[in-house]
């Protein structure tokens, strides 16, 4: 006798177009109506697919956990055409020996030797900051970040910086990422690139790219330095089945798998940071309080950063509103069943982080800026699955120990050194697309603190 399953609710949307439409105008708020209408699991549909859109903790640890069911999206081939076959591009058994290879680059005992990086390039960064807050123009804060995410990552990554030659290594990806964003969002974006000639300037930025990491790579293989970045870390490494290094060109795709996930996601959660805390002026005097009993008002150290338990919990509350991946798509390979419920093969699903991370059951009053939520006590009590800023594992992201100490080193910073103050009249709001960023950037007024 074979067995049946129920199936999840389904939005038609309108007729041959589906959901395209109401989804383009506002993701955020289709998918928070759709919630409201369907509950936390739904299906979707978009010309030539139907997507299980999933707000569940419990579906999405299911499928967070059953990575032979569920693969990554064709959706990350966009992304592969920018930063290569790396960590967050690859699947299955490429990425179990990728991972294992990678994994010690970030053991504690190399992220105390990282830190030093962070700490020289982010005091450089908030003296660039402070020489431009003595004008009185207003500063577009999620642009400021994103540079000074990339001058950290660059640092940690090849121990030079942007006056080290690598500003075009920086741009070079910043246009390919923004070019495939826009073919992630409007597939009409590839035709019209063979036409007005973007898709050309992509494959001519993209070549130049790699040829400027590739030299870094043959550069520092033919030097007799020894540096503790992560460059020498990975050329060290070898794969523990064969005891052979990466190849020079899988060495390139991993530095630039690296440098996205450690620049993009801490800019877009340090701007958003930064916006809530200027809006909640009594959140900002505890965090100062904080900083200033801990550190004496410096930049924290390796072990200081451990110890300011209320910044931690500023960054976590942060990276809840306003998770930087703010979706996470997968594929099922095979049929699968949860809780009675039916996904066949072939199915395409969006695990909307954003949309548990503001569920009301798990979070009361889910839109308030609340720290406390992260208190030590409160995190005890809660189920791992209600939070995935970093996604789930296995796949949970390699660096997020890395993230998490870039993030209070530089709010610590620039809570220290500088008021801000919101520009009146912007209209700011989330843009969701390959990340969570600003639509229209975050403007402020900083103002040193004396």
């Amino acid at each position: 006798m074979t067995k049946s399953y129920n199936t999840f609710p389904l939005y038609k949307g309108q007729l041959l177009i589906g959901s395209a439409l109401e989804y383009a105008r506002n993701p955020l708020s289709f998918f928070e109506e759709k919630r409201k209408q369907f509950g936390d699991n739904y299906f979707i549909t978009f010309p030539g697919r139907k997507v299980l859109v999933v707000g569940s903790p419990d579906l999405m640890h299911h499928i967070y956990s059953n990575s032979k069911t569920y693969t990554k999206d064709k959706i990350f081939d966009h992304l592969t055409l920018v930063i290569g076959n790396g960590l967050i591009t690859n699947e299955r058994e490429q990425w179990k020996r990728q991972r294992k290879l990678a994994q010690p680059a970030f053991y504690k005992s190399n992220l105390m030797k990282l830190y030093q990086l962070m700490v020289d390039v982010s005091q450089d960064v908030l003296n660039k900051l402070l020489a431009k807050s003595q004008s009185s123009e207003a500063i577009e804060i999620s642009g400021e970040m994103q540079i000074a995410t990339s001058r950290i990552v660059m640092k940690c990554l090849f121990s030079k910086d942007f006056d080290d030659g690598l500003r075009e290594v920086h741009d070079s990806i910043t246009f390919g990422l923004n070019y495939v964003s826009k073919i992630f969002v409007d597939p009409t974006a590839i035709p019209l690139s063979y036409i007005n000639g973007k898709r050309r300037q992509f494959k001519k930025s993209k070549a130049s790219l790699d040829t400027m990491v590739l030299n870094l790579i043959k550069e520092r293989k033919n030097s007799s330095e020894d540096k503790a970045d992560l460059l020498q870390m990975l050329i060290d490494a070898r794969f523990e089945d064969t005891g052979e290094p990466l190849s020079e060109t899988a060495l390139m795709d991993e530095l630039l798998n690296i440098f996205f996930a450690g620049h993009e996601t801490s800019a877009v959660s340090l701007s958003w940071t930064l916006y809530l805390l200027a809006q909640h002026p009594e959140i900002l005097e505890k965090l100062r309080a904080e900083i200033k009993h801990v550190t004496n008002g410096e930049l924290p150290t390796f072990e200081q950063s451990k110890q300011l338990i209320y910044c931690n919990q500023v960054v976590k509350e942060s990276l809840r509103l306003y998770p930087p991946i703010w979706v996470v798509p997968r594929y099922t390979l095979e049929d699968d069943e949860w809780n009675g419920m039916f996904i066949p093969k072939g199915t395409f699903i969006f695990n909307l982080t954003y949309m548990l991370h503001h569920k009301p059951e798990i979070y009361p009053d889910p839109a308030v800026f609340d720290p406390e939520r992260f208190h030590p006590d409160v995190i005890k009590e809660r189920p791992h699955n209600h939070y995935y800023p970093f996604g789930g594992a296995p796949r949970k992201c390699i660096g997020d120990h890395f993230a998490a100490l870039e993030l209070v080193l530089m709010l610590s910073g620039l809570v220290t050194k500088f008021d801000f103050e919101l520009v009146e009249g912007q209209k700011i709001q989330p843009n969701p697309i390959t990340t969570l960023k600003p639509m229209s950037g975050i403007h402020m007024k900083l103002t040193p603190r004396r």
